[in-house]
């Protein structure tokens, strides 16, 4: 069987937790001597050409961006935010080439939800699976953050709140004659449209699934598949099982100077908790790569991290094959306090299993795994530019400076945590390929 994934930012240009999933299901997929090309796209390059490589045994094509209506755009407020026509042609010209029996879709925001529409009018006998990672297609605010930066109440897509959200662009939506309201509908109307087309939606988790059946509906379709982890070898879960607490205390967080993921309220709660207790912690910042056309911004966020302590260290991207030695062995807790809302949390279960306790925000898929002061701590879901997110993660970490013995009783209970595995994850989903493909 020949499968084709196609996302907006796979390795090894981008280290996410969708690449990450790709990967390590592409490895299972060739194992069983099945056949993977993925297509993507290149957002760092100025080039005008598709560019191919072949990483890990896996052809990959990366398609220019640059002239796509939704390179870098934060929030889409016209149906034609979602509508990449320059994508089109490129689309039908590398399925043609590759021929795939199964097409496999996940992240695909600046792609564009026409791909969808593109693929199944000229391939309609190839099923189309799509993995939903976040709430793109169920609200405006695709991580379910407001565009004040504050997350929606209760953890719902509230209609209402949305529209008043909406209004944040008003002004600028009324010199396009446009209506919040109906754009809110015309969005609805047309992903529901393009999902129509989609043979299977995966689910990253359970509680995921809920919140897109009674938003969007498609029960029929939703199949829930939680996003496995791989297993570390054998010698590194002794590894990390015989691992105490040292006197300094380092914290991992692994999403660079990404603000929706809490970054500033880490940087900020490691520079108060260090003031008052010198030499006890060291925050070690991952994926941070440097862009070549981004000059100017790369010298003033360098300017940035000179100003900041020395107990705050800031590392280049690590690669998925090494994570352990460029990562978890350096960190004794993880700390993912995302204000948005985590459909799933792959990190969060990666340091499990290695019994690292995280600290992370009560909200989406994570609440699914983390047990509140028994496996992990979590803390209230809030914006990153409210002092409370900052006060919660201080709140958390200091305990585990005036104790060690909480470290140690935490990991007991991680050690015992069911995480899903990704073989099982993976003989899943290649059970729905063979099913989908039997159908044609």
């Amino acid at each position: 069987m020949k499968i084709l994934f196609i996302h907006n930012s796979a390795a090894p240009l981008y280290v996410n937790g969708v690449s990450t999933h790709i990967e390590l299901l592409s490895r299972f997929l060739l194992e069983n001597k099945h056949k993977v090309n993925i297509i993507s796209l290149n957002k760092d390059s100025s080039e005008q050409h598709i560019t191919e490589i072949t990483h890990n045994k896996i052809k990959r094509y990366f398609l220019p961006c640059h002239e796509s209506s939704l390179t870098d755009k934060k929030y889409m407020y016209t149906i034609e935010d979602y509508v990449n026509p320059s994508i089109g042609q490129p689309l039908i010209d590398l399925v043609k080439k590759i021929k795939p029996d199964i097409i496999h879709l996940h992240s695909i925001k600046v792609i564009g939800a026409n791909a969808v529409k593109v693929l199944k009018e000229n391939f309609p006998k190839i099923p189309i699976i799509l993995t939903m990672h976040d709430y793109w297609w169920l609200s405006t605010w695709e991580f379910m953050l407001k565009p004040n930066g504050y997350p929606f109440r209760n953890q719902i897509i509230d209609k209402n709140e949305e529209l008043k959200s909406i209004y944040f662009f008003e002004d600028f939506m009324k010199t396009k004659g446009l209506i919040p309201e109906k754009f809110i509908q015309e969005r609805d109307n047309y992903l529901k449209s393009i999902l129509e087309k989609v043979d299977k939606i995966i689910c990253v988790s359970k509680s995921f699934c809920n919140d897109i059946e009674s938003n969007i509906g498609f029960k029929n379709k939703l199949i829930s598949i939680p996003v496995g982890v791989q297993f570390p070898k054998a010698e590194e879960i002794k590894y990390y099982k015989n691992r105490d607490l040292g006197n300094r205390i380092n914290l991992g967080f692994v999403s660079g100077e990404n603000v929706t993921k809490g970054s500033d309220a880490c940087i900020n709660a490691v520079k108060e908790l260090s003031r008052k207790y010198p030499n006890r912690l060291q925050l070690h910042i991952y994926n941070h790569p440097q862009t070549k056309d981004k000059f100017i911004f790369n010298i003033l966020r360098e300017l940035r991290r000179i100003l900041l302590p020395k107990t705050i260290e800031f590392h280049t991207r690590y690669s998925i094959e090494n994570i352990d030695n460029e990562v978890f062995h350096k960190i004794d807790i993880l700390l993912a306090p995302s204000v948005v809302k985590e459909s799933y949390g792959l990190i969060v279960r990666e340091a499990l299993v290695r019994g690292i306790p995280v600290i992370a925000t009560n909200a989406g898929g994570v609440k699914n795994i983390v047990r509140h002061n028994k496996n992990s701590i979590l803390v209230n879901w809030c914006s990153n530019h409210d002092k409370q997110l900052e006060q919660e993660l201080i709140q958390a970490i200091e305990p585990f400076i005036k104790d060690r013995n909480i470290y140690k009783e935490m990991q007991k209970e991680i050690f015992t945590t069911k995480i899903e595995m990704v073989d099982e994850q993976n003989s899943k989903i290649l059970d729905l390929y063979t099913s989908l493909v039997k159908l044609t």
